[in-house]
């Protein structure tokens, strides 16, 4: 599973043997609204959960030379060898709110060797927030509040390791579902995954030579057993799901292995993944989809149009003084941010530094591109999440 392509090498062999045998007289299968019908079911049965997991992530010998990392100075790969990473990682939903923790290692570009990697999400309405608690490649953490439907669209929702617990619970009808299988054909080809009959459902790009493949547990209320995309013959994601029963919900996820990769199978990072801890329809805070952050966080508020709020969470946990940044404005660095953060609005006129437009974007598209550098995890996706890039 860990090894640079042992993974992806068994994933071809598995989709050969599980080829699809000659056709037989069989029942019609179901349409995608009777799929969803089943979904919706489920989904009403979980109101509530909370999912705790344990994971192994490889983050691949030189994956920071695909990114910002670049090699090191003495030209070796970037991180020299293969890491191998332990993460906890704790989903909360209750309805259509989420809240996603992940507390690991990733790897210090900078220092050349693993520090402490956590993250937090959140969602709660249009309101998202996006948080790197501690960075492995910066002194302070930095958070994000933006709105859904914006331009960042919730790299969290994307991300491979959490499709099996939101495609299982959330996967009808709902603004956290990652996926829509409305687009997806029921294709009527059958195929056996780890003993289970599974159905096929297929979305096929023709302008990107790309397909995208559902196996569905045909006897267990249509959980999805594999998923995997395949870019110009080359299959570049893979996701593998196992099920235990609950006798409040049905079939949940208990476990899962993923793997991404590029269309010249140069790996990109895998995962295995083993739930510890599960808890359906349970009151949860609301509280709980309002993320606080450490002393010396950088919080970018971006719900208003057209400027950021920016402030550095104060020794005390409370917020500091924002700084207001129009769209045409720089982005003050984070010294004068702290020091705004300190003393009275009167006093923070120096930082109004009139420049051209895009600062904000452009910004925003680094932090998240540094998440991706520092785990390894495929860009999303990193989400995130979104497809991962193929290169």
């Amino acid at each position: 599973m860990f090894g640079r392509n042992r993974w992806f090498g068994a994933v071809v062999a598995v989709l050969a043997v599980a080829a699809p045998p000659p056709a037989v007289a069989q029942a019609p299968p179901p349409t995608i609204e009777q799929i969803l019908k089943v979904w919706a079911a489920r989904q009403e049965k979980a109101r509530t959960l909370r999912i705790v997991w344990e994971s192994k992530r490889t983050l691949p010998k030189g994956i920071n030379d695909l990114t910002d990392g670049g090699r090191t100075a003495g030209g070796r790969p970037n991180p020299p060898e293969d890491l191998l990473l332990d993460e906890r990682e704790e989903l909360t939903i209750a309805g259509d709110r989420l809240r996603f923790d992940s507390v690991g290692k990733g790897w210090s570009a900078d220092d050349q060797a693993v520090k402490p990697f956590n993250l937090r999400y959140a969602v709660d309405g249009d309101r998202y927030v996006n948080g790197i608690v501690d960075d492995p490649n910066a002194p302070h953490g930095a958070a994000f509040i933006n709105r859904l439907g914006g331009s960042d669209r919730a790299e969290v929702l994307h991300m491979l390791s959490l499709a099996p617990v939101l495609q299982t619970f959330r996967g009808a009808a709902s603004p956290l579902n990652p996926m829509p299988i409305d687009d997806y054909e029921v294709t009527g080809r059958r195929a056996a995954v780890n003993g289970r009959p599974c159905l096929e459902l297929l979305r096929t790009s023709r302008s990107e030579d790309r397909r995208e493949c559902l196996l569905l547990d045909a006897e267990r209320d249509f959980v999805i057993v594999r998923r995997y995309t395949v870019v110009k013959n080359q299959t570049v994601s893979m996701l593998n799901v196992t099920y235990a029963p609950n006798a409040a919900v049905g079939w949940t996820p208990s476990a899962w292995d993923d793997a991404i990769q590029t269309v010249h199978k140069r790996p990109l990072g895998s995962g295995r993944h083993r739930v510890t801890a599960t808890e359906f329809n349970g009151d949860v805070p609301a509280a709980t989809f309002d993320p606080t952050f450490k002393p010396g966080t950088r919080v970018i508020d971006m719900m208003s149009p057209g400027a950021s709020r920016q402030f550095v969470v104060r020794e005390d946990g409370s917020p500091g003084e924002p700084v207001v940044v129009g769209e045409r404005q720089a982005w003050p660095t984070y010294e004068q941010v702290v020091r705004a953060s300190q003393v009275a609005p009167r006093n923070r006129n120096w930082w109004l530094i009139g420049v051209g437009g895009g600062v904000v974007a452009l910004c925003c598209v680094l932090v998240v591109w540094r998440l991706r550098a520092g785990r390894g995890r495929a860009p999303t996706p990193p989400g995130a999440s979104t497809p991962p890039e193929v290169v």
